[in-house]
């Protein structure tokens, strides 16, 4: 089995919002490696060479704000077609690493994903949001 030396990285800017791709090699990372926002110069994640073979991947969270770190074995780093890492609050997944075409699909799912739960709760808060103008300008006339 001949194993692919380049993977891809693919994160959301914690900044602007962006979906990032960042292809790497094993000899970048053994001087770090970082993703760099294309659209606000923002560096919000790296991946380094560990201790005992390991690579350590950090990544800003465009979720809760805070930086999530992960170890992953040279083995899965370089044998899987898709790696997963989510945040350690919600759950909900803020990077991926591996073949360039399933980190894009991976990151294009996650957006259907978020779009829907941000439209779930947009129904949920209109309707209130509605009723409360509606009672303000009810208080309005009557004070008129």
């Amino acid at each position: 089995m001949i194993l692919a030396l380049n993977k891809t990285l693919g994160a959301k800017c914690p900044v602007c919002n962006e979906n990032i791709l960042t292809d790497f090699t094993p000899f970048e990372i053994n001087y770090d490696c970082a993703s760099v926002c294309d659209v606000c110069n923002k560096s919000f994640a790296t991946i380094k060479k560990g201790r005992n073979g390991k690579y350590i991947l950090s990544v800003e969270c465009y979720i809760c704000e805070e930086t999530h770190n992960y170890e992953i074995s040279q083995n899965a780093l370089w044998k899987a077609d898709l790696l997963a890492f989510g945040c350690h609050s919600s759950g909900i997944d803020i990077c991926y690493i591996g073949d360039g075409a399933k980190v894009e699909n991976a990151l294009k799912r996650l957006d259907d994903t978020l779009d829907e739960m941000t439209g779930d709760m947009a129904a949920d808060v209109i309707p209130e949001i509605s009723d409360v103008m509606k009672q303000g300008l009810e208080i309005i006339d009557s004070i008129a």
